[in-house]
């Protein structure tokens, strides 16, 4: 008789467990949309805020952890936004924005080699995502100019930094080169 009464109050436990469960997923859902509100007005404080409350109420969901990625990142904040990024792939695999978020901010942090993983993982996912094979030959081009620096930097041949062939829209800065 004991073992029943244990029984019935289990299952008297679980069913609000479970009520709750899926109110909090219902609450975590508009804190996502009310952080897509702001950060479609360009308001990412408070985007950031709101993915933070979704996560809090739902934390195994993937795209509220890719959702304060981008956020983060367009806050300039890309350690903790890689952090989110690899989160939401851990909670998701198959999360190709997440993958491509992970790169993003790899690539924003130095490390082409990473940026170059996630964004081939994206591609194994999608492979006809324009956007992943774009950021896949910039990681790769990234790649390919850091080997060249780094045989010219051994070789002690710094010639080629001065070279116009080699200078880009992005390295352009009103820093004059040295003389010659």
């Amino acid at each position: 008789m004991a073992a029943a009464a244990e029984c019935d109050v289990v299952m008297a436990a679980t069913e609000p467990e479970l009520l709750d469960d899926q109110e909090a997923k219902r609450e975590a859902e508009t804190f996502k949309e009310q952080g897509n509100a702001y950060y479609a007005k360009k308001d990412y404080n408070e985007a950031y805020n709101y993915y933070t409350k979704a996560i809090d109420m739902c934390p195994k969901n993937a795209s509220y952890y890719g959702n304060r990625a981008a956020t983060l990142m367009m806050l300039g904040r890309f350690r903790e936004a890689l952090g989110d990024a690899q989160q939401s792939v851990r909670l998701d695999d198959s999360f190709v924005r997440g993958h491509l978020r992970e790169g993003k901010c790899h690539l924003s942090l130095g490390n082409a080699m990473a940026a170059c993983r996630s964004f081939q993982r994206a591609l194994e996912l999608d492979h006809k995502n324009a956007q992943a094979q774009q950021e896949f030959k910039n990681a790769n081009a990234v790649m390919e100019y850091e080997k060249i620096a780094e045989t010219d930097f051994e070789k002690r041949d710094f010639r080629k930094s001065q070279n116009p062939e080699f200078v880009t829209e992005s390295s352009v800065c009103d820093i004059p080169a040295p003389p010659l």
